[in-house]
């Protein structure tokens, strides 16, 4: 029984930490595709002037800031449910008074 304890103890964290590289690493590479997209569609980097760039760069880089948020949003939004869902656990008052018949 206790080499089943020691085993869990140590995958479990594994896991998790495998499951959360796997999250991060995902978010990160939808940011990077919405970022390459966005500098793509407004043609960063090939118009005559500096100015015209700098301008049009920012308005690409709102995109992979607003997927950011929206990843965010979807998250917390997830997690709310999910704690409404989750079972309730019910307190007990200590100072109740116990009845005796």
């Amino acid at each position: 029984m206790l080499g089943k304890n020691v085993v869990f103890s140590i995958v479990a964290p594994l896991i998790l930490m495998i499951i959360i590289a796997i999250i991060v690493i995902t978010i990160g590479e939808t940011l990077l595709g919405v970022h390459e997209w966005a500098h793509e569609a407004y043609s960063v980097g090939h118009w005559p002037n500096e100015e015209e760039n700098k301008h049009w760069e920012e308005i690409a880089n709102i995109y992979p800031v607003a997927v950011a948020l929206a990843i965010a949003l979807v998250i917390m939004v997830g997690g709310a449910v999910a704690t409404r869902l989750a079972p309730q656990v019910q307190r007990q008052d200590s100072h109740q008074e116990t009845s005796h018949h």
